[in-house]
This record gives C-alpha cells, sequence and structure tokens, in this order.
C-alpha cells in the first residue's frame, strides 16, 4: 500500500485552511478550483444550518490503494456510490475525498455521520485489506465546530486518528 497521504497543512492550519498555500496567479490550479469549492460548500452549509438549527457535517475519506491493487477510480466510484447523493463530494487530491452532509437533525447527526462512514467503509470491503486502505474523518459543524476552518481542522484530525487505528475505520471529532 502507498504511504497514507496526509491532508495538507495548508488545508489545516492557515488562517484561511482550504486555500492557503494554493497557487495566487491568475491561472488558477484544480486544486484551487476544488478548494474553493470546499470552502463554498462548507460556508453555505454553515449558515444555512445555523439559521435552520441543523448540522452540517464534513467527512473527509482517503482512500490508498496499491500499485497492483484495485484501480483508483474505481475504487472511488464505489466510495461516492455508498454516500450517494445525500452529499456534495469534492475530489481534493487524487486519494482525497471530501463529503458535506447538510441538513441533518441534531439529536441524530452524530448516528447519521456514522451510518455513512460504515457505509464508506462497507463500500470497499471486498478487496483485500492489504490492497486497498480507507479511513474517514469527520466533524460535525455547528454542533462542534463554529466556523468553516474548525470544521476542516476537526475532520483532518479525527482523519488522523483514524489513520492512527490502523486504518479501515472512521472517527469522528469530539470538540
Amino acid at each position: 500500500m502507498t504511504p497514507a497521504s496526509t491532508v495538507s497543512p495548508a488545508l489545516v492550519l492557515s488562517p484561511t485552511p482550504v486555500l492557503a498555500g494554493l497557487p495566487t496567479h491568475p491561472r488558477r490550479s484544480p486544486e484551487h478550483d476544488l478548494a474553493h469549492a470546499l470552502e463554498h460548500a462548507l460556508e453555505h452549509a454553515l449558515d444555512t444550518d445555523h439559521r435552520l438549527g441543523t448540522v452540517t457535517a464534513l467527512l473527509l475519506v482517503e482512500v490508498a490503494t496499491r500499485p497492483d491493487g484495485p484501480c483508483a477510480a474505481t475504487v472511488e466510484r464505489r466510495v461516492r456510490s455508498a454516500v450517494g447523493a445525500a452529499g456534495r463530494w469534492t475530489r481534493l487530491s487524487p486519494g482525497l475525498l471530501a463529503v458535506v452532509l447538510t441538513g441533518l437533525r441534531p439529536a441524530t447527526a452524530e448516528a447519521t455521520v456514522e451510518r455513512a462512514a460504515d457505509a464508506l467503509l462497507h463500500a470497499v470491503e471486498r478487496w483485500e485489506p492489504a490492497d486497498l486502505g480507507v479511513c474517514v474523518g469527520a466533524s460535525l459543524a455547528t454542533q462542534r465546530a463554529a466556523t468553516t476552518a474548525e470544521a476542516v481542522r476537526q475532520a483532518a484530525a479525527a482523519l488522523d486518528a483514524a489513520r492512527a487505528a490502523g486504518g479501515a475505520c472512521a472517527r469522528i471529532s469530539a470538540a
């Protein structure tokens, strides 16, 4: 398996976490456009959910495959189909996806995120663990994160905790 990629430090540590460190010249990179799309989706979701009293969840999904393992695009399609249209997907980089779930009821938000993470992990169970690694880190914004930057930091920390637990698991940020 290829070494686990990490969430870009620019994604986690900067004042504007999703956009910092990306090219600022007039010709934007695809990564800049994707990061901007994620930041916009999160900000819009947080604003809407604050007004409605509902919860936004950010899930970071890392998929690592061996060169002779299953095709990364095939794995990504299966992972995306596990949650389907329930969330807004953004491919941040090869092997790193983000999904934003909105409008979750506060009383059941964590259980909903757990079910979504389980569906993501279940989608790839048919492959041998040595061929594939999937980790999920999640943040419950509007309950545990008040800002986009905080939600990204929490999801990234939860993803790191899932990796540290040996992968093939999900973690939801506690605070």
